[in-house]
């Protein structure tokens, strides 16, 4: 349990990192998110309904690096997506030469 809650705080300072690379400042974000005043700059943890609050107000946000903290998920993902697309061409270009 105290691994989880662990987790859920961390969330909200990579929020806060979040904001502060993108030079938004928290007050208006916390009113862009619908968060109370302080919400952010207070301790505690991230449920998953403001999760979604965030989310919803930064869709551009990696909500898998905000909860896990692991920002490799995009690259693997984008090496699956070339991977795959070189493998279309591939069949493409043999089914055209057999035609």
């Amino acid at each position: 349990m105290t691994k989880r809650i662990d987790e859920r705080s961390e969330a909200k300072q990579r929020i806060r990192s979040y904001l502060k690379e993108r030079g938004i400042d928290m007050s208006a974000a916390e009113r862009r998110c619908g968060f109370k005043r302080g919400f952010l700059s207070a301790g505690g943890i991230v449920g998953s309904d403001k999760l979604a609050m965030f989310i919803e107000a930064f869709p551009e946000a990696d909500l898998y690096y905000i909860v896990t903290g692991d920002r490799d998920r995009q690259r693997v993902i984008y090496e699956d997506f070339v991977d795959d697309l070189i493998k279309l061409v591939t069949d493409l270009v043999t089914k055209k030469k057999l035609l």
